[in-house]
Protein backbone atom coordinates (compact mmCIF):
# COMPACT_ATOMS: atom_id res chain seq x y z
CA UNK A 1 0.00 0.00 0.00
CA UNK A 2 2.71 2.11 -0.29
CA UNK A 3 5.35 1.61 -3.41
CA UNK A 4 2.72 -0.90 -5.15
CA UNK A 5 -0.68 1.08 -4.16
CA UNK A 6 -2.40 1.09 -7.47
CA UNK A 7 -1.84 -2.85 -8.06
CA UNK A 8 -3.24 -3.19 -4.62
CA UNK A 9 -6.19 -0.68 -4.52
CA UNK A 10 -6.68 -3.24 -6.92
CA UNK A 11 -6.63 -6.12 -5.39
CA UNK A 12 -8.93 -4.46 -2.19
CA UNK A 13 -11.22 -3.58 -4.75
CA UNK A 14 -11.56 -6.40 -6.81
CA UNK A 15 -14.48 -8.07 -4.92
CA UNK A 16 -16.92 -5.58 -5.60
CA UNK A 17 -16.88 -6.29 -9.68
CA UNK A 18 -17.29 -9.70 -8.87
CA UNK A 19 -20.28 -8.78 -6.61
CA UNK A 20 -22.28 -6.50 -9.41
CA UNK A 21 -21.79 -9.32 -11.70
CA UNK A 22 -22.62 -12.05 -9.28
CA UNK A 23 -25.99 -10.25 -7.94
CA UNK A 24 -27.32 -8.90 -11.17
CA UNK A 25 -27.81 -12.30 -12.65
CA UNK A 26 -29.15 -13.44 -9.12
CA UNK A 27 -31.51 -10.71 -8.52
CA UNK A 28 -32.82 -11.21 -12.17
CA UNK A 29 -33.57 -14.88 -11.09
CA UNK A 30 -34.94 -13.73 -7.99
CA UNK A 31 -37.50 -11.60 -9.66
CA UNK A 32 -38.74 -14.10 -12.02
CA UNK A 33 -39.21 -16.85 -9.58
CA UNK A 34 -41.27 -14.38 -6.90
CA UNK A 35 -41.63 -10.81 -8.07
CA UNK A 36 -39.60 -8.06 -7.54
CA UNK A 37 -41.26 -8.21 -3.70
CA UNK A 38 -39.61 -11.42 -2.79
CA UNK A 39 -36.35 -10.58 -5.49
CA UNK A 40 -35.74 -7.33 -2.96
CA UNK A 41 -36.31 -9.58 0.43
CA UNK A 42 -33.46 -12.06 -0.40
CA UNK A 43 -31.57 -9.88 -2.29
CA UNK A 44 -31.48 -7.71 1.40
CA UNK A 45 -31.22 -10.61 3.98
CA UNK A 46 -28.18 -11.49 0.93
CA UNK A 47 -26.24 -8.28 1.24
CA UNK A 48 -26.72 -8.07 5.00
CA UNK A 49 -25.53 -11.21 5.56
CA UNK A 50 -22.14 -10.67 3.58
CA UNK A 51 -22.23 -7.22 4.94
CA UNK A 52 -21.73 -8.55 8.72
CA UNK A 53 -19.16 -10.96 8.16
CA UNK A 54 -17.35 -7.97 6.46
CA UNK A 55 -17.70 -5.76 9.50
CA UNK A 56 -16.77 -8.37 11.55
CA UNK A 57 -13.68 -9.46 9.88
CA UNK A 58 -12.68 -5.37 9.89
CA UNK A 59 -9.63 -4.54 12.31
CA UNK A 60 -8.37 -1.07 13.39
CA UNK A 61 -5.06 -0.39 12.33
CA UNK A 62 -4.17 3.01 14.62
CA UNK A 63 -5.55 4.20 18.10
CA UNK A 64 -8.43 5.77 17.73
CA UNK A 65 -6.94 8.55 19.23
CA UNK A 66 -4.49 8.71 16.16
CA UNK A 67 -7.52 9.53 13.56
CA UNK A 68 -10.11 10.86 15.33
CA UNK A 69 -9.34 14.63 14.10
CA UNK A 70 -12.64 16.47 13.13
CA UNK A 71 -11.93 18.74 9.90
CA UNK A 72 -8.21 18.10 10.33
CA UNK A 73 -8.08 17.76 6.86
CA UNK A 74 -10.36 21.16 5.89
CA UNK A 75 -6.92 22.62 3.70
CA UNK A 76 -7.42 20.38 0.65
CA UNK A 77 -10.29 22.43 0.20
CA UNK A 78 -8.26 25.49 -1.02
CA UNK A 79 -5.38 23.19 -2.84
CA UNK A 80 -6.04 23.46 -6.70
CA UNK A 81 -4.91 19.52 -7.61
CA UNK A 82 -7.81 18.23 -4.91
CA UNK A 83 -10.62 21.04 -6.35
CA UNK A 84 -9.68 19.50 -10.09
CA UNK A 85 -9.59 15.44 -8.87
CA UNK A 86 -12.57 16.27 -6.64
CA UNK A 87 -14.65 17.75 -9.49
CA UNK A 88 -13.55 15.19 -12.19
CA UNK A 89 -14.74 12.61 -9.53
CA UNK A 90 -18.46 14.49 -9.73
CA UNK A 91 -18.52 14.53 -13.77
CA UNK A 92 -17.27 11.11 -13.96
CA UNK A 93 -20.02 9.78 -11.80
CA UNK A 94 -22.23 11.48 -14.09
CA UNK A 95 -21.58 9.46 -16.95
CA UNK A 96 -20.38 6.17 -15.52
CA UNK A 97 -24.03 5.65 -13.68
CA UNK A 98 -26.16 6.15 -16.85
CA UNK A 99 -25.37 2.50 -18.43
CA UNK A 100 -26.09 1.05 -14.96
CA UNK A 101 -29.17 2.69 -14.92
CA UNK A 102 -30.33 2.85 -18.55
CA UNK A 103 -28.67 0.13 -20.43
CA UNK A 104 -31.07 -3.06 -19.20
CA UNK A 105 -33.78 -0.64 -20.73
CA UNK A 106 -31.87 0.09 -23.97
CA UNK A 107 -31.21 -3.46 -24.59
CA UNK A 108 -35.53 -4.39 -23.79
CA UNK A 109 -35.94 -1.83 -26.72
CA UNK A 110 -33.81 -3.48 -29.35
CA UNK A 111 -36.23 -6.52 -28.01
CA UNK A 112 -33.86 -8.72 -25.96
CA UNK A 113 -35.28 -10.44 -23.53
CA UNK A 114 -34.72 -9.26 -19.31
CA UNK A 115 -32.25 -11.90 -18.80
CA UNK A 116 -29.77 -11.15 -21.36
CA UNK A 117 -30.19 -7.49 -20.11
CA UNK A 118 -29.18 -8.77 -16.57
CA UNK A 119 -26.28 -10.52 -18.26
CA UNK A 120 -25.00 -7.18 -20.13
CA UNK A 121 -25.25 -5.16 -16.86
CA UNK A 122 -23.12 -7.99 -15.55
CA UNK A 123 -20.49 -7.87 -17.77
CA UNK A 124 -19.79 -4.61 -16.10
CA UNK A 125 -18.93 -5.61 -13.40
CA UNK A 126 -16.84 -8.69 -14.82
CA UNK A 127 -14.50 -5.85 -16.64
CA UNK A 128 -14.30 -3.98 -13.63
CA UNK A 129 -13.00 -6.55 -11.94
CA UNK A 130 -10.04 -7.07 -14.62
CA UNK A 131 -9.93 -3.46 -14.87
CA UNK A 132 -9.24 -2.76 -11.45
CA UNK A 133 -6.18 -5.55 -10.98
CA UNK A 134 -4.56 -4.98 -14.54
CA UNK A 135 -4.63 -1.59 -14.63
CA UNK A 136 -3.76 -0.84 -11.03
CA UNK A 137 -0.87 -3.37 -12.10
CA UNK A 138 0.02 -1.38 -14.73
CA UNK A 139 -0.08 2.02 -12.97
CA UNK A 140 2.87 1.58 -10.21
CA UNK A 141 4.97 1.54 -13.23
CA UNK A 142 3.87 3.88 -15.85
CA UNK A 143 2.68 6.30 -13.10
CA UNK A 144 -0.53 6.47 -11.24
CA UNK A 145 -1.79 9.86 -12.65
CA UNK A 146 -0.56 9.41 -16.07
CA UNK A 147 -2.98 5.69 -16.04
CA UNK A 148 -5.96 7.88 -14.18
CA UNK A 149 -5.80 9.78 -16.61
CA UNK A 150 -5.87 7.43 -19.40
CA UNK A 151 -8.82 5.43 -18.54
CA UNK A 152 -10.96 8.12 -18.37
CA UNK A 153 -10.35 9.42 -22.08
CA UNK A 154 -10.50 5.48 -22.80
CA UNK A 155 -14.05 5.11 -20.81
CA UNK A 156 -15.14 8.35 -23.13
CA UNK A 157 -13.95 6.32 -26.30
CA UNK A 158 -15.95 3.26 -25.11
CA UNK A 159 -18.84 5.34 -24.32
CA UNK A 160 -18.99 6.11 -27.89
CA UNK A 161 -19.16 2.75 -28.87
CA UNK A 162 -22.24 2.27 -27.51
CA UNK A 163 -23.85 4.37 -29.78
CA UNK A 164 -23.10 1.74 -32.16
CA UNK A 165 -23.98 -1.15 -30.47
CA UNK A 166 -27.55 -2.83 -31.62
CA UNK A 167 -26.22 -6.79 -30.82
CA UNK A 168 -25.84 -8.88 -28.13
CA UNK A 169 -22.39 -8.97 -29.37
CA UNK A 170 -21.69 -5.36 -29.38
CA UNK A 171 -23.69 -4.50 -26.41
CA UNK A 172 -21.41 -7.46 -24.37
CA UNK A 173 -18.48 -6.03 -25.66
CA UNK A 174 -19.28 -2.51 -24.56
CA UNK A 175 -20.41 -3.49 -21.10
CA UNK A 176 -17.12 -5.44 -20.29
CA UNK A 177 -15.01 -2.33 -21.68
CA UNK A 178 -16.96 0.41 -20.14
CA UNK A 179 -16.56 -1.98 -16.98
CA UNK A 180 -12.14 -2.41 -17.74
CA UNK A 181 -11.67 1.19 -17.93
CA UNK A 182 -13.86 2.83 -15.46
CA UNK A 183 -12.73 0.19 -13.21
CA UNK A 184 -9.54 0.96 -13.39
CA UNK A 185 -10.67 4.89 -12.46
CA UNK A 186 -12.54 3.10 -9.20
CA UNK A 187 -9.02 1.66 -8.67
CA UNK A 188 -6.89 4.27 -8.63
CA UNK A 189 -8.68 7.66 -7.20
CA UNK A 190 -7.55 6.62 -3.71
CA UNK A 191 -3.97 5.54 -4.14
CA UNK A 192 -3.78 9.16 -6.40
CA UNK A 193 -4.86 10.62 -3.43
CA UNK A 194 -2.80 8.83 -1.34
CA UNK A 195 0.38 10.07 -3.66
CA UNK A 196 -0.26 14.15 -3.21
CA UNK A 197 -1.76 13.85 0.31
CA UNK A 198 -0.36 10.92 2.00
CA UNK A 199 -1.92 7.70 3.65
CA UNK A 200 -1.94 8.72 7.26
CA UNK A 201 -4.76 11.39 5.71
CA UNK A 202 -6.20 9.48 3.80
CA UNK A 203 -9.75 8.62 5.56
CA UNK A 204 -10.73 12.70 5.57
CA UNK A 205 -9.75 13.03 1.83
CA UNK A 206 -11.41 10.04 0.61
CA UNK A 207 -14.56 11.36 2.66
CA UNK A 208 -14.87 14.35 1.20
CA UNK A 209 -14.54 12.69 -2.53
CA UNK A 210 -17.21 10.52 -1.70
CA UNK A 211 -19.50 13.40 -0.86
CA UNK A 212 -18.62 14.95 -4.43
CA UNK A 213 -19.95 11.23 -6.01
CA UNK A 214 -23.39 12.44 -4.52
CA UNK A 215 -24.35 14.42 -6.98
CA UNK A 216 -22.84 13.10 -10.21
CA UNK A 217 -25.46 9.59 -9.25
CA UNK A 218 -28.41 11.24 -8.97
CA UNK A 219 -28.01 13.90 -11.72
CA UNK A 220 -26.50 11.14 -14.44
CA UNK A 221 -29.50 8.69 -14.48
CA UNK A 222 -32.18 11.59 -13.89
CA UNK A 223 -31.05 13.67 -17.12
CA UNK A 224 -30.58 10.55 -19.26
CA UNK A 225 -34.20 9.27 -18.09
CA UNK A 226 -35.62 12.92 -19.03
CA UNK A 227 -34.04 12.91 -22.25
CA UNK A 228 -35.36 9.39 -22.91
CA UNK A 229 -38.84 10.87 -22.39
CA UNK A 230 -38.71 13.53 -24.49
CA UNK A 231 -36.59 12.17 -28.03
CA UNK A 232 -37.75 8.34 -27.60
CA UNK A 233 -34.05 7.11 -27.55
CA UNK A 234 -30.97 7.53 -25.62
CA UNK A 235 -28.84 9.05 -28.20
CA UNK A 236 -28.67 12.27 -25.86
CA UNK A 237 -28.22 10.06 -22.96
CA UNK A 238 -25.17 8.22 -24.23
CA UNK A 239 -23.50 11.20 -25.45
CA UNK A 240 -24.09 12.89 -22.83
CA UNK A 241 -22.31 10.46 -20.66
CA UNK A 242 -19.64 10.40 -23.22
CA UNK A 243 -18.99 14.17 -22.29
CA UNK A 244 -19.31 14.43 -19.17
CA UNK A 245 -16.52 11.57 -18.85
CA UNK A 246 -14.31 13.45 -20.74
CA UNK A 247 -14.61 16.45 -18.91
CA UNK A 248 -13.46 14.78 -16.13
CA UNK A 249 -10.49 13.74 -17.89
CA UNK A 250 -9.95 17.47 -19.08
CA UNK A 251 -9.81 18.35 -15.87
CA UNK A 252 -7.21 16.05 -14.51
CA UNK A 253 -4.93 17.33 -16.90
CA UNK A 254 -4.53 20.53 -15.01
CA UNK A 255 -3.27 18.50 -12.32
CA UNK A 256 0.78 18.86 -11.42
CA UNK A 257 2.43 16.04 -10.88
CA UNK A 258 3.22 15.44 -7.46
CA UNK A 259 7.23 16.48 -7.55
CA UNK A 260 7.56 13.25 -4.52
CA UNK A 261 5.12 10.42 -3.67
CA UNK A 262 4.03 11.41 -0.44
CA UNK A 263 5.75 8.86 2.20
CA UNK A 264 4.34 8.77 5.88
CA UNK A 265 7.49 7.30 7.48
CA UNK A 266 9.65 10.32 5.92
CA UNK A 267 6.90 12.86 7.12
CA UNK A 268 7.21 11.25 10.47
CA UNK A 269 10.86 10.90 10.38
CA UNK A 270 10.72 14.35 9.34
CA UNK A 271 8.48 15.39 12.35
CA UNK A 272 10.68 13.44 14.68
CA UNK A 273 14.36 15.27 13.25
CA UNK A 274 12.26 18.69 13.47
CA UNK A 275 11.01 17.84 17.50
CA UNK A 276 14.35 17.36 18.29
CA UNK A 277 16.21 20.09 17.14
CA UNK A 278 13.52 22.25 18.81
CA UNK A 279 14.27 20.80 21.96
CA UNK A 280 18.05 21.09 21.04
CA UNK A 281 17.39 24.39 20.73
CA UNK A 282 15.30 25.06 24.00
CA UNK A 283 17.71 23.06 26.23
CA UNK A 284 21.15 23.72 24.65
CA UNK A 285 21.81 20.53 24.52
CA UNK A 286 23.69 18.83 21.82
CA UNK A 287 21.45 16.61 19.32
CA UNK A 288 22.46 13.16 18.99
CA UNK A 289 22.39 11.23 15.85
CA UNK A 290 19.01 9.43 14.80
CA UNK A 291 19.45 5.64 15.25
CA UNK A 292 18.26 4.33 11.90
CA UNK A 293 17.65 0.53 13.39
CA UNK A 294 15.01 1.96 15.93
CA UNK A 295 11.82 0.26 15.00
CA UNK A 296 9.45 1.89 17.58
CA UNK A 297 9.75 5.90 16.73
CA UNK A 298 7.00 7.08 19.53
CA UNK A 299 9.10 5.43 22.04
CA UNK A 300 12.43 6.50 20.94
CA UNK A 301 11.33 9.90 21.19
Amino acid sequence: FKKRRGFAAGLAAFGSGIGNFSMGIMIQRFIQDGGYEAALFRGGLISAGILLIAALCLKRRLPLVDYLHPCSDQDVLSDRNFRLICSATMLFQVGYQVPFAHLPSYILDLGFDSEYAAIAVSQIGVGSSCGRVLLGYISDYVGRLRMFRFVLFATVVVCAGWYLSETKATITTFAFFFGFTSGGFIALVFPVLADYWGGKRLGGIAGYIAVSLVPGSYLGPFFAGYSFDRRGDYDIAIWMSAACIFLAACLLLGMHVPSEIVDDDVHQQQEIDSQRALGAAVTGAAVAPIDENTDNMEEFI
